[in-house]
């Protein structure tokens, strides 16, 4: 199994950023409209995603700083489903902000789709906070 790590700064403080990972309204801006959304220790998520179906749960939520997630995705050309972590995590900068997002445990041959949308999912989330 494998880890993808993605990371990148925005001038935007850990408070004005944190929402976009643990409120429904943020989420959608950089991920996608969650059916279920439950955004603290022991919740749950549920969000359709390009064709997959992610499933999961909150696992620890230390506000404004890191959210971890127990996260499944459910393909849609494969039988069981890809059981992994995600953690999002805001460090404080003198300026703003580093957004650091690593996802692990997962499927050796999904790591070039997930890198890019990995990619695509940290600009968004740039666009969106930083249009604010």
């Amino acid at each position: 199994m494998a880890e993808i790590r993605v990371e990148t700064f925005t001038e935007v403080p850990p408070e004005q950023l944190f929402p976009y990972f643990v409120t429904a309204a943020g989420v959608t801006c950089w991920l996608s409209a969650p059916d279920v959304f439950e955004p603290s220790a022991g919740g749950f998520i549920r969000l359709p995603l390009d064709g997959r179906l992610i499933a999961g749960q909150v696992l620890e939520v230390v506000a404004p700083r890191r959210v971890l997630m127990s996260w499944q995705i459910n393909w849609p050309d494969r039988l069981a489903p890809s059981m992994s972590k995600l953690e999002l995590t805001v460090r404080p900068q003198k300026r703003g902000s580093r957004i650091v997002i690593i996802h692990w445990n997962l499927p050796e041959g999904r790591l070039p789709q997930l890198r890019v949308d990995w990619d695509q999912r940290l600009i968004r989330l740039l666009a969106a906070v930083n249009s604010e």
